[in-house]
């Protein structure tokens, strides 16, 4: 049997691209090479679309999105769906940072399994043998356990109705807080009262346990729980159903029954039943750590053209996107009538949510990071999976679609883009030029609904056509690629996956597996993984000739920029020997710089001329006592290197060198001392210094020494 599945993974880009122009972006002060423009859009829908309007009543929840014409629905997707659908692709071809909070909820989870032989999770009845019952409660943002001064004790039903006559009529209900609640009636307190100071603790109703639990009144000193414990518990248990009420409860000043279990002396975790779920390792946020640097904060794409809010700092996004309306009136009996579950697995699954290479399947506890980007596969033509139905109202959904086969038009209103941006956003948009690629939006995505194709492109009042964008975005990604010794941007694995996972699958492969098979791969060692290696698509690029000489050139540079770095030792024992006119020794220093970059194929002509000057010193230097006249002293003291790794730098980057140079020039000039022009000059020269210190200069530069040496000796030179 293969695992199917209604979604794929994009693996996470480990490199993020930062814009250089993100920090000039403005609504007022336009780029050289800003554009204002409209872009024209339609878009046909080949499956049947919802997209439900988040304000709707109770009794329009069922439609789609629309506005009353001439009392006809006229139905519309809104901007805010597009771009949500626009955005998502071009975090992709943009290698966009993912966030915690923005693109993905961080989250703990807990595990709880009894089938130790085949389980990945075998340690779990070893952990719930040192289980203890406890009081939680709270202080603002403080919690702390109160132990039970006595163990708990597990009672069967038949004795809590034997306690508690009323219990008959709820011992069946799978929610604890509300079997707890029916019990307690309009009291306070959640736990009723036992005798000989106990109180019942009802658990949620599970398969095989017939059982309740009695905890000790009484309690032993308390004990601090960490922020990172009392973290997990409450994600971990946010999804329980209630669990609302459960926060509230212990805000408002009361005592949780928790059970809880100890690590050297320390609470290690919490839980609301005796076999309770035992939280993983890592959370969300610290698995997508592990695959991105999360460090810099500067914005990436996405944010720079879409705007983003935070704490300490937002920005306005430059693109506007429109509603778009359907073209044609779509009648009520048009309209389909779909209702079933939207059930899917939650994050929790490890097989499908985790990066998993082989059998036996990773965990949170053990995983190198999460799958990557969760994207909805595309059904084949425009058929949909029907929805699984249980008759429970409260689990399932009820929406009419927009049949197939309809035209919705808006148009995207561009302020102050760069072209780059304007291709990046033409990108998304067309998945650069992709054929037989589909964008989804909407409800029920991974059941086929909601796919859409983008069948019309119009630019307005901008200056080049949709290829000439995509070319503009194309090559500064190239650039980025090659900065970081990537291969080319058309063939990363992440824009293959986007696509692959945006073409037509079969049925077979995009349908949702039973309960019993999503069991089977969770535990089954010898199962099959999630296909992540589908068909890949790739990109075709856009580039001309003179784009990809352009993009060639510039990863020599890239290259040359490295080699530099990683030979940085040697360029500046060249610049040393030359500043000593140990001319003939330098000249074998660069030779041997050139030796390397030979081996490596890179150009070294700057080498070489810097070579031929060094020669030509030493030349001038073995001509004998022919003596130059200084120049200036403000021209000696400010200048720079016009080549190699210090190409750009002062000369003179050392308090000593300036000292040696100056006291030189007087010897030259048949001086004594300094004019004031000087010494003012000097004194800005002392400050460059002080700000970038050399190495050698920067103990004596922290301790004062240097500046009171200066001093001292301008003073003489005033004389």
């Amino acid at each position: 049997m293969k695992i199917s599945s209604g979604y794929n993974f994009v693996p996470i880009n480990k490199e993020v691209f930062h814009p250089s122009w993100a920090s000039k972006v403005s609504q007022d002060i336009p780029f050289s090479d800003g554009e204002d423009g409209i872009i024209e859009v339609t878009l046909d829908n080949v499956s049947p679309l919802f997209v439900r309007n988040g304000a709707a009543t109770n009794e329009d929840k069922v439609y789609s999105s629309y506005v009353e014409d001439d009392g006809e629905k006229r139905f519309f997707i809104p901007g805010s769906s597009l771009k949500g659908m626009l955005r998502s692709v071009l975090e992709v071809l943009s290698f966009s940072k993912m966030l915690a909070g923005k693109q993905f909820v961080d989250r703990s989870f807990g595990f709880r399994s009894f089938d130790g032989n085949k389980s990945s999770i075998k340690d779990y009845p070893n952990l719930m043998k040192n289980v203890h019952a406890g009081w939680l409660e709270q202080d603002g943002d403080q919690y702390t356990l109160y132990p039970c001064d006595g163990e708990f004790e597990s009672i069967p039903y038949s004795r809590v109705e034997a306690l508690f006559p009323e219990y008959k009529k709820v011992e069946q209900i799978s929610n604890a807080w509300k079997k707890n609640s029916a019990l307690v009636g309009k009291n306070e307190e959640l736990y009723p009262k036992a005798s000989k100071g106990y109180r019942l603790v009802c658990c949620g109703h599970m398969r095989k346990r017939n059982v309740e639990y009695l905890f000790p009144s009484q309690t032993k000193e308390g004990l601090s729980i960490n922020k990172d414990t009392a973290l997990k518990f409450f994600t971990v248990y946010e999804q329980t159903p209630d669990f609302k009420k459960i926060c509230k409860y212990l805000e408002e000043g009361h005592r949780l029954a928790v059970f809880y279990i100890l690590k050297d002396n320390n609470v290690d975790a919490l839980g609301l039943s005796k076999y309770f779920r035992y939280p993983y390792k890592d959370s969300l946020k610290n698995m997508v750590g592990k695959q991105q640097a999360q460090g810099k904060s500067d914005p990436d794409l996405s944010e720079t053209m879409f705007g983003y809010t935070g704490c300490d700092d937002s920005l306005k996004g430059r693109i506007h996107i429109g509603h778009a309306f359907c073209a044609e009136t779509v009648h009520e009996e048009e309209l389909g009538d779909v209702k079933g579950v939207l059930g899917q697995p939650k994050p929790s699954f490890y097989p499908f949510y985790l990066k998993q290479e082989k059998n036996p399947f990773k965990t949170l506890d053990n995983a190198e990071g999460i799958a990557g980007r969760k994207v909805y596969r595309i059904h084949k033509d425009g058929t949909v999976t029907s929805l699984s139905s249980n008759g429970n109202k409260n689990v399932e959904s009820h929406f009419k679609p927009i049949p197939a086969g309809h035209h919705f038009k808006f148009k995207i209103s561009l302020h102050n883009l760069r072209p780059v941006e304007t291709g990046a956003l033409l990108s998304a948009l067309t998945f650069h030029g992709t054929k037989n690629v589909w964008h989804n939006l909407g409800m029920a995505k991974g059941y086929g609904y909601g796919k859409v194709n983008i069948s019309d492109i119009n630019l307005k009042g901008l200056s080049m056509n949709v290829d000439q964008y995509l070319r503009e975005f194309e090559k500064e990604m190239n650039v980025f690629c090659a900065e970081k010794g990537l291969s080319e941007w058309h063939q990363q694995i992440e824009i293959g996956s986007l696509l692959s996972i945006h073409a037509e699958h079969d049925d077979a492969v995009v349908k949702y597996m039973s309960l019993d098979e999503y069991k089977d791969a969770r535990s089954n060692e010898n199962f099959l993984l999630l296909d992540k290696d589908e068909t890949r698509l790739n990109v075709v690029s856009k580039l001309n000739e003179e784009d990809k000489k352009a993009i060639e050139e510039k990863k020599m540079k890239v290259r040359k920029v490295a080699f530099r770095k990683e030979n940085e030792s040697l360029y500046e024992e060249v610049d040393q020997l030359e500043n000593e006119r140990k001319y003939s020794e330098a000249i074998q220093k660069i030779d041997r710089i050139i030796e390397k970059l030979e081996k490596v194929q890179l150009d070294s002509k700057d080498e070489q001329e810097h070579k031929e000057q060094l020669i030509q010193k030493l030349n001038e230097l073995a001509k004998g006592p022919e003596k130059k006249v200084a120049g200036s002293l403000d021209e000696i003291m400010n200048e720079k290197y016009e080549f190699g790794t210090n190409d750009g730098r002062y000369k003179i980057s050392q308090y000593k060198v300036m000292k040696k140079k100056t006291e030189k020039y007087l010897k030259d000039k048949n001086r004594n001392c300094l004019t004031d022009e000087e010494i003012n000059m000097l004194k800005e020269v002392f400050k460059r210094l002080k700000k970038a210190p050399d190495r050698k200069d920067k103990k004596d530069f922290d301790n004062g020494k240097l500046k009171e040496d200066f001093e001292k000796w301008l003073e003489n030179k005033k004389k």
